[in-house]
């Protein structure tokens, strides 16, 4: 995988990525308590 297919990938994945947290409340609800629970066990 040549470097423009690789930047092409991550920025679909991204664009779906914000359109899905943007879209299902559920999903953005969750993805946030694991990103503070994550956060809250490694912050020193």
């Amino acid at each position: 995988m040549n470097l423009k297919t690789y930047l092409a990938v991550c920025a679909i994945a991204s664009v779906i990525w914000v359109i899905a947290l943007l879209a299902v409340p559920g999903l953005s609800d969750t993805v946030e308590q694991y990103l503070l629970f994550f956060l809250s066990t490694n912050a020193r």
